[in-house]
Order: C-alpha cells, then structure tokens, then sequence
C-alpha cells in the first residue's frame, strides 16, 4: 500500500513499496509480477527501483505500469550471468497522478 504525498498545483504523488518473490530467471530474460495498490488509476505514471538486495543480485526493474485500477505491474529482467533467482525483495515505487 501506497502513502499519498499531496502538492497543492502539482497533482498527486503516492510513494509505496511491496514484496515480490522472483522466481529463476535465465540470463536475459524478464518476468512480469503484479503489486496491489488501491491508490493506482490506469493512466498514472509508475516509477520502481529495485532494493540494494536485488540490484546486488543483477536483477534490474526495467518497466512499471498501471495495468488495471488498483494493479502495478514491474517487470523484472536478469541483468547478470546465469540463472538468477531473488527470491523475496522490496521493490519501491512512486505513483504520480496530473
């Protein structure tokens, strides 16, 4: 769940983090997983980093986007060599409304 950052002229901004779990992923390839937020509109500007945990271990959020009201989805890629698995990690985002 998100906590709302209001700025009077500037639309709204919700900061949230959650747990994923990734599963193995061979060299190159990507996963969508899903984060439920109540506070997201299809429409809304995501931005996901990954934690120090999942950058250390070569996995690198590549996209984020509303795919449906009150549903983020992060794509996740492996960035090292191997298959990687990262088990559970905290992914930050930023949710940004006009």
């Amino acid at each position: 769940m998100s906590t709302r950052l209001s700025y009077e002229g500037q639309g709204t901004t919700f900061i949230g983090s959650a747990s994923i779990t990734v599963a193995a992923l061979t060299t190159g390839t990507q996963a969508d997983y899903s984060i439920t937020d109540a506070n997201c509109a299809v429409g809304d500007v995501i931005a996901a980093s990954p934690s120090n945990a999942m950058a250390e271990a070569h996995l690198g959020v590549v996209a984020a986007w509303v795919s449906a009201a009150g549903t983020i989805k992060v794509r996740i890629a492996n960035l090292g060599a191997g298959t990687l698995t990262g088990g559970a990690n905290t992914v930050n985002y930023t949710v940004s409304r006009s």
